[in-house]
This record gives structure tokens, C-alpha cells and sequence, in this order.
């Protein structure tokens, strides 16, 4: 079993500008094709089911009017993936459940622990102003 991620990003259609970020945990097993195949799958839907963070603000675009702060591109989101989720990977290792060790004499809690590199799946979710957020898989 791996703890494994499904991770969204809000982009305005017309700017293609990213301005919030999410994500999920799972623990699922399994070949890492398989576990991706699962994550692009729930992708479509469990965006529904996740808070949202805005962009850092020290992360900004500049636009003809002057530099917009809390805003990025699709590049530079993956160029500093750790950086602007770093709030949702927070908020995602202080809601892991605790498991339990029952090998030894006591029963021993311990919290599950993030992966240093996890595995994910990156989904837009484009913002056409209308009619809400369509994922893009």
C-alpha cells in the first residue's frame, strides 16, 4: 500500500491563469499504472469533495496593467509543484489517520507519513466563468 495523490490546479479559461490549488490523499496498492489509472479516474469527481487554496502570493504574472500576486501559469505550476502546494500537503499530513502497530505486547499508534516522492496525477480545472469548473482529463 502507497499513500498516492490527486492534485488540481483552478485555471481561468480565457487567461489560462492558475489562482488555487488542491488535492487528495489515497492509500492505494498496486503497479504504479494501475494506481494512476485509479487516481485520472476519480480525478473528474473528487475535486468536488476538496478545499481549495489560493495561489501563494509570492507567486504572481505580469500583466500590461502591472504584476498580479497570487497567480501563476500552468509552467511555472509545475516548475515549483512543491512550493504552491505546499499548504495542501500540510493540511493533507495533519489529517492522516493514525494505524495501529498491534505486533508488540501494547498496541502502539502510529500516524502515517507522507512519501517523499509521491505518486500523483495533476488535473486542470478550467474556470470558464459561467457554468463552474470542468476537469480537464
Amino acid at each position: 500500500m502507497e499513500l498516492v495523490f490527486n492534485l488540481w490546479y483552478i485555471m481561468e479559461q480565457r487567461d489560462h491563469l492558475v489562482y488555487a490549488v488542491a488535492g487528495k490523499v489515497y492509500a492505494l496498492a498496486g503497479a504504479d499504472h494501475e494506481k494512476t489509472g485509479v487516481l485520472k479516474l476519480l480525478a473528474s469527481t473528487d475535486y468536488l469533495k476538496v478545499q481549495f487554496y489560493p495561489v501563494p502570493e509570492r507567486f504572481h504574472v505580469v500583466a500590461p496593467n502591472g504584476k498580479v500576486a497570487g497567480v501563476t501559469t500552468p509552467a511555472t505550476l509545475n516548475t515549483y509543484i512543491d512550493a504552491i502546494y505546499a499548504e495542501v500537503f500540510a493540511a493533507i499530513e495533519i489529517a492522516l489517520p493514525e494505524s495501529m502497530d498491534i505486533v508488540h505486547k501494547d498496541p502502539l499508534t502510529n500516524r502515517m507519513q507522507m512519501p517523499e516522492e509521491p505518486l500523483f496525477v495533476l488535473t486542470a480545472l478550467i474556470d470558464d466563468g459561467k457554468s463552474g469548473l470542468h476537469a480537464a482529463v
